[in-house]
């Protein structure tokens, strides 16, 4: 069983609420738009970060007093930069694909799916099927609610971190 927060509660019933273009799942053209795209810097720290390994990057991309809730485990700032310290010494490699028709950007939110594939070289690839919402603040990464399947942190290739 999942356990959904209330910060998760809240933000879902922000996202709700929220006005899209007729099924385009873009925010409505007339409100303004984000000062950045969100979009583009997730997937920015996907690439540059996840993809490459670059555990210096952290601190780029996430804001200090960053909270993550995975699958119901919630995860402070220094966990997750510990964790992923950790699992880049793996011999885990990544790809990360965003789903183009699931993705909900507004303001300093972003709803998004993604597949992170992974594989180490003695392993056929694993598929990850991530729902991701985030906030941002001060152009940074501030929280992230996300499931996944399977979940990430059940997985063989990540036991040596968990």
């Amino acid at each position: 069983m999942i356990f959904i927060g209330p910060e998760l509660v809240e933000t879902l019933s922000l996202f709700s609420s929220m006005s899209l273009d007729s099924g385009t799942g873009k925010a409505d053209s007339s409100q303004s738009p984000p000062q950045f795209s969100t979009r583009e810097f997730l997937q920015e720290m996907f690439n540059e970060m996840v993809e490459k390994k670059q555990a210096d990057l952290i601190s780029t991309y996430y804001h200090p007093d960053f909270s993550m809730w995975t699958n119901g485990k919630q995860m402070t700032y220094a966990e997750m930069d510990s964790l992923h310290r950790d699992v880049y010494k793996t011999p885990i490699r990544y790809q990360v694909t965003f789903d183009d028709e699931a993705v909900i950007e507004t303001g300093d939110r972003l709803a998004v799916r993604i597949f992170i594939t992974i594989q180490t070289q003695d392993d056929p690839a694993r598929e990850i099927e991530v729902l991701l919402i985030a906030d941002f603040f001060e152009r940074k990464i501030h929280r992230i609610w996300e499931l996944t399947f399977p979940d990430w942190t059940n997985l063989d290739e990540f036991e040596p971190v968990f």
